[in-house]
């Protein structure tokens, strides 16, 4: 999520609330590119539902359970579960993880 953005804005937000700054790597401006991206193991997608609902179904990407979210989107974070996470990915879901955990 490139931070001009409304999504990225509101999950800097969310995080900076609970004292963690989001830092990924490297973003992209397409939501299609970063379910590619999710699909081929390349990362970790924080997605619309309605878009991976196919493959949520398929078995081809799994949807985290997460306790909470932020207010007002219905989003997934969705990994393909035959790719192993990269450390990059691993330390994302720890840090959602701890920053739901607060809420």
């Amino acid at each position: 999520m490139p931070q001009d953005t409304q999504v990225r804005r509101l999950f800097d937000g969310w995080f900076l609330k609970s004292g963690k700054l989001l830092s990924p790597d490297y973003t992209v401006r397409s939501m299609s590119i970063v379910k590619t991206l999710t699909e081929i193991g390349v990362g970790i997608g924080l997605l619309p539902e309605p878009l991976v609902h196919d493959k949520l179904v398929s078995g081809e990407l799994v949807q985290l359970k997460t306790s909470t979210l932020p207010p007002k989107r219905s989003i997934c974070i969705a990994i393909n579960p035959i790719h192993d996470l990269s450390l990059t990915a691993q330390s994302f879901i720890s840090l959602f993880n701890e920053t739901i955990s607060q809420k």
